[in-house]
């Protein structure tokens, strides 16, 4: 250990006169001829203190000379050097001299670093406006690679404000490009398309280029790549419900990451172990990584829009846990995250599915505090009152745990037999229909009630009609006449009964999502499948699963 310590301090030491010396002697650097600092800059490019004394004397000599080509390669160095904050300073100074050059290429180029400055402090509609200037100047020029390197800057943009089909449109722009002229760029196209492709639900498609990936980082010698591809493919297994091997997937790639100190994709990683863990109901493993998720999201002052589920999670586990001081703390979380996100993210932040919606928090976060205000008074001497008060409220839960426990059981003893009901019709009205067109159709409905057709993908009554081999307007009388519904109630029963059914007998649907489940049923949504479920059976599919489980555990 003390070997260790020694040397640090010697690497430190000659970090400091290395810095002190090249400080000390910078008035010289002026007589040193431009190649010599940009190759000084370079060389202690992982040195910012030093790259930056060598850069700031490539900048004065090339303002004392007046020197506009110099000057705008000698501001790009420095603002890659220079702290966050001022980096936008400095794309402005280069936007001024590259301006004077009246150069398209150089104007194209400026903008392009300061789309890029925005961007990494995920200012996303400012990096895209600015990617969008960089354009219009560099088709003007004979720059091919930063043309292309523009269009993969906006197709990052894109992906990441939830234009998912657009960016995969500017990736395979450049991907044949960055196939003959740049290996990392390339392979990096390629993960970037994947990405897109799990965002869009294509697991297939993402998952054929995450192997094409791994087998190129392989013979492209671009090692650190595989990991980024086996993360990629972690996801798609989670969202197949393939856990397990999620699990070994995530763990995989995790060294890499921890060792690369990659943040961004650590808290990935993380997420979705948590989130393979909570599928398995197991909670404290699940809660572990999202405690850590949570550390990355602090120490960035960053959240990715589907990395909010996070803090959905964890309020979820303190709910179970009745800790009302964690509630309120991660409902407070969830109100600024969305605030963020509505300003950051606006298009995507409106399709991110929210099981706790703004208006949902506000009102819990009122109800929390309200209760912690009671508990004050109590303590100030009016005990009974706040009592009874927290009587009514246990009451009123047991009172509808009671009614949700009888829906459920209910549910249970129901046989799919029962689930059709009377095939006589609601009364003696005569329709306009000939008799013998009216039996046709309420045998094809016989037929298509105990078909699989009943889960097709957005089925309606259009379709439907075409199945019963009659028109819209004939198949939803003969369905309200014959099965007392209206169509689209009629539909979503149908599929909400083959879920229940599916639960009940068949354990592995038990360990899907809901967004699984609303898929498996054929729901356009999951939000429109938990509505269907819980208006037709009274209670939510997640109260369903975890007293089904117990009952399981019972036997």
């Amino acid at each position: 250990m003390k070997h260790i310590v020694l040397f640090s301090l010697f690497g430190c030491l000659s970090f400091n006169n290395r810095f002190t010396d090249v400080e000390q002697n910078k008035d010289s650097l002026s007589s040193k001829k431009y190649e010599y600092l940009a190759a000084k800059t370079i060389e202690f490019k992982k040195d910012t203190n030093t790259a930056k004394i060598y850069a700031k004397a490539w900048l004065a000599k090339a303002k004392m000379e007046k020197n506009n080509l110099q000057t705008i390669k000698a501001f790009r160095s420095i603002m890659y050097f220079e702290h966050k904050s001022l980096r936008i300073n400095y794309s402005d100074s280069l936007l001024i001299e590259s301006f004077k050059s009246k150069d398209n290429a150089l104007i194209g180029n400026a903008y392009l670093s300061k789309g890029i400055i925005y961007y990494d402090a995920k200012q996303l509609k400012l990096a895209l406006n600015n990617y969008i200037v960089a354009n219009n100047y560099l088709i003007q020029t004979n720059d091919e690679y930063a043309k292309h390197k523009v269009k993969y800057s906006m197709a990052h943009t894109k992906y990441y404000l939830g234009f998912y089909d657009e960016a995969i449109a500017l990736f395979n722009e450049c991907i044949n490009y960055f196939k003959e002229e740049n290996d990392r760029a390339y392979i990096n196209t390629i993960h970037s398309i994947a990405l897109c492709y799990t965002k869009k639900q294509d697991y297939i498609k993402s998952s054929e280029l995450n192997k094409k990936g791994v087998k190129l980082a392989k013979e492209l010698e671009i090692d650190e790549m595989t990991d980024y591809f086996i993360l990629s493919e972690g996801v798609n297994l989670f969202f197949n419900n393939n856990f397990e091997q999620a699990i070994v997937n995530l763990n995989k790639c995790l060294p890499a990451l921890l060792k690369r100190n990659d943040k961004a994709n650590l808290s990935v990683a993380y997420f979705y172990l948590a989130k393979c863990y909570w599928e398995q109901n197991e909670k404290e493993k699940a809660f572990f990584y999202l405690k850590k998720v949570e550390s990355i999201i602090e120490d960035l002052a960053y959240l990715r829009p589907d990395i909010r589920e996070n803090f959905e999670l964890l309020l979820k586990y303190y709910i179970n846990k009745k800790d009302k001081e964690n509630q309120l703390k991660y409902i407070k979380k969830l109100m600024h995250t969305d605030s963020m996100l509505a300003h950051n993210f606006k298009y995507l932040s409106g399709k991110i599915f929210k099981e706790f919606d703004t208006a949902k928090l506000l009102e819990e976060k009122e109800r929390i505090e309200k209760e912690k205000d009671n508990l004050r008074y109590i303590f100030g001497g009016s005990i009974v009152v706040a009592l009874s008060t927290i009587l009514v409220l246990l009451r009123r839960n047991a009172v509808k745990e009671k009614k949700n426990l009888e829906r459920f059981n209910a549910l249970m003893k129901k046989s799919p037999e029962e689930n059709e009901e009377t095939k006589r019709p609601i009364n003696k009205e005569v329709i306009n229909i000939n008799p013998d067109v009216i039996k046709s159709i309420v045998e094809n409905l016989e037929k298509f009630e105990k078909s699989k057709k009943i889960i097709a993908k957005d089925l309606n009554i259009h379709k439907l009609a075409t199945i019963l081999n009659t028109n819209p307007k004939y198949a939803a009388k003969i369905i309200l006449l014959y099965r007392h519904k209206k169509s689209i109630d009629y539909i979503s029963e149908l599929k909400i009964n083959y879920i229940i059914e599916r639960l009940k007998n068949e354990k592995k649907y038990r360990n899907y999502t809901n967004a699984a489940l609303a898929e498996e049923a054929g729901f356009s949504s999951t939000q429109n499948f938990t509505k269907a479920f819980k208006k037709i059976t009274g209670i939510s599919p997640t109260f369903f699963i975890e007293n089904l489980n117990k009952q399981s555990e019972g036997k």
